[in-house]
């Protein structure tokens, strides 16, 4: 789809189920231009949920990434997910994000439910997010792309459960959520670790309340689980006025004309003259690999 209006944006209803090119197009769109912020920070919102279960904060930490680099960790996990949207999970470059995901998780012990709960965080909080704070809802097309999609990917990291719809992930996201969300001593120091990360995917002139607003974008359970205070019921008032205003100046522009996503050029503050998927993850070897350890601001573009 080529970027226009944003009444020409929204997905028209189809009764026919999409493939994986249809869907993968759609899901596209969303994320690099029309629901580009509303993406972003439900993707974001996604990793840090997964925080929130002890069991994958062990693992987490485990591995000293998170701690030892926040910025960088948290970066390349979003160049990540955004090469796979840019290039579909079936593309060049999408299958090379593939290999390496697998390739960094054989030597990590993560069970099959986590795999499919971290599976649902990627499809179902941003799309709850673009209905609560987007500019506009998401339509049940848009919803059945991202799953479409999401389950390619799943099949190709060899996972067993796969949701059929985008009903069926949410309903496994929350219930796996209710069962397994807590709070941990592990929980906490990552979370203490990115959300200085979490300030640089923030937009400059609202980053000195970048802490109160990553509060704001999780609700109580997933505040508590994480060890933060919950926001006031006035500050969430506040929040959702402020988002509302945001939307409704959105609507009134054009879709934007850039995508939200360069392959190998975002990212220029921790990557400043671009970079190789080698670079993303961590080093193959202590002192390996062209990875720039960055001090200051990680923004994607």
């Amino acid at each position: 789809m080529v970027p226009g209006r944003k009444s020409d944006s929204v997905e028209q209803p189809d009764q026919g189920s999409l493939d994986l090119s249809e869907a993968h197009a759609i899901y596209r769109q969303m994320a690099l231009y029309d629901m580009a912020f509303e993406v972003q920070f439900g993707l974001e919102m996604s990793f840090v949920r997964t925080l929130a279960v002890p069991s994958i904060a062990k693992v987490l930490m485990g591995t000293g990434e998170i701690l030892a680099r926040p910025l960088k960790r948290s970066l390349d996990t979003a160049l990540m997910m955004y090469e796979l949207i840019d290039s579909g999970p079936d593309g060049p470059r999408g299958r090379a994000v593939i290999r390496m995901i697998n390739q960094m998780h054989r030597a990590v012990p993560i069970t099959e439910d986590q795999y499919s709960y971290v599976l649902t965080t990627f499809i179902v909080p941003a799309v709850r997010f673009m209905d609560s704070y987007g500019w506009r809802p998401s339509t049940e097309r848009e919803k059945e792309a991202v799953t479409v999609f999401y389950r390619r990917v799943g099949e190709l990291m060899g996972l067993r459960w796969l949701p059929g719809s985008y009903e069926e992930a949410a309903a496994y996201l929350d219930s796996y959520e209710e069962a397994n969300l807590a709070p941990s001593p592990e929980g906490a120091s990552l979370m203490q670790a990115t959300q200085g990360a979490l300030v640089t995917r923030m937009p400059r002139g609202a980053r000195w309340a970048s802490p109160t607003l990553v509060r704001l974008m999780l609700d109580d359970r997933l505040c508590e689980a994480l060890s933060l205070q919950r926001p006031s019921r006035a500050a969430r008032q506040c929040f959702a006025l402020a988002m509302r205003v945001r939307g409704g100046l959105v609507a009134r522009r054009p879709v934007r004309a850039e995508p939200r996503f360069r392959p190998g050029r975002s990212g220029k503050d921790v990557y400043p003259h671009g970079y190789e998927l080698e670079d993303l993850g961590p080093p193959r070897r202590p002192g390996e690999g062209r990875h720039v350890i960055p001090t200051s601001s990680g923004e994607m573009s």
